[in-house]
């Protein structure tokens, strides 16, 4: 084998594996962000307070808002390396720069 359909090869399975990741990582950030944001309601309903502090959902919001914008880069870098990869292939017949 060449080792441009080598690396085309490892770029496709690596972008495979960063789309997964990053679905799986946005499913589950989103399920605890839904979590953070019904405690918050129910906090504020009874008291505003949770344990020895106060329970600040705005903050927790913020951050699973940033966790989701880094999960959907991960989905989009894993989309441009799969396809990266496969046009690789697809131009594999081309002479390679080091003959």
């Amino acid at each position: 084998m060449k080792p441009g359909k080598i690396c085309a090869a490892v770029l496709i399975v690596l972008g495979v594996i960063l789309i997964m990741g990053g679905i799986n990582g946005f499913h589950k950030i989103s399920l605890f962000g839904s979590e953070i944001e019904s405690m918050g309601r129910v906090i504020k309903e009874y008291g505003g307070r949770a344990g020895n502090g106060h329970f600040i959902a705005d903050q927790y919001l913020i951050i699973v808002q940033k966790e989701k914008i880094k999960c959907i880069l991960m989905i989009l870098l894993g989309a441009a390396g799969a396809v990266g990869g496969a046009l690789i292939l697809r131009n594999s017949g081309l002479p390679d720069s080091s003959e």
